[in-house]
């Protein structure tokens, strides 16, 4: 019988087909993990991001951060703006620019969002038992090589 569209298995020598799956399935699991937050999977890439920070950030900073086009990131800013979890801080070498950071309001969104974020990880976790120091490493080793890819496309 043939394998469901709505289910396609790993194909094992198709890396960015594989990763394409994956990066679905963690949506997926990130979105009903959220449900209830307010929060999308990419919004809680970047109150993440943010947190992370802890202090003011450059948007082009951030962008190159997480791999966005500074269009689609400025969409993302003005969302969390709105909602009053962002505020902007002029550059004070710059008057044209800011930097960006979450609001107190922003930063408990966040931490609600990451409860349950990382509830869905710890079950993610124990499925994945003794695969998981393997899959980490995985994972580490992978980026690192995209990056470098991205850093010189001669090796691409």
């Amino acid at each position: 019988m043939p394998q469901s569209a709505s289910r396609r298995p790993a194909v094992p020598d198709e890396l960015f087909y594989n990763v394409f799956l994956i990066e679905q399935q963690v949506g997926a699991v990130l979105s009903q993990a959220l449900q209830g937050t307010g929060i999308t999977p990419s919004e809680f890439a970047i109150y993440s991001a943010l947190a992370m920070h802890r202090e003011p950030v450059k948007p082009s900073d951030l962008a190159d951060e997480l791999s966005l086009p500074r269009s689609t990131l400025t969409g993302y800013l003005g969302t969390l703006e709105r909602r009053a979890h962002l505020s902007r801080v002029p550059n004070p070498a710059d008057g044209r620019s800011s930097y960006v950071a979450l609001t107190p309001a922003g930063a408990e969104a966040h931490r609600g969002a990451a409860r349950s974020a990382m509830a869905a990880q710890a079950r993610l976790d124990e499925r994945l038992g003794s695969d998981l120091t393997g899959v980490r490493a995985a994972l580490v080793t992978l980026y690192s090589h995209l990056d470098a890819a991205l850093a010189d496309p001669s090796t691409v």
